[in-house]
């Protein structure tokens, strides 16, 4: 938050690399990022096939207003 004050960012954001799998470490630290209340955008590796649970992800940050860019689209 300093750094916004401060004039020296405008948004701060972070990326997450996960696993094709419901149990794996992405899906706890997407849920630490949702309580941080601290990201402005996010950017997440996300390709058809990848677990349902990520969609659940995209809906509840969409909804919170934090857009997300997809990388790996064509893995």
């Amino acid at each position: 938050e300093e750094l916004k004050k401060s004039g020296k960012i405008r948004y701060f954001g972070c990326s997450a690399h996960g696993l094709n799998t419901g149990g794996s470490n992405l899906n706890r630290i997407l849920e630490d990022i949702y309580g941080l209340d601290k990201f402005d955008i996010l950017l997440l590796a996300y390709y058809p096939g990848m677990h349902p649970s990520m969609l659940e992800y995209f809906e509840k940050f969409f909804n919170k207003g934090i857009p997300i860019i997809a990388m790996k689209t064509f893995k």
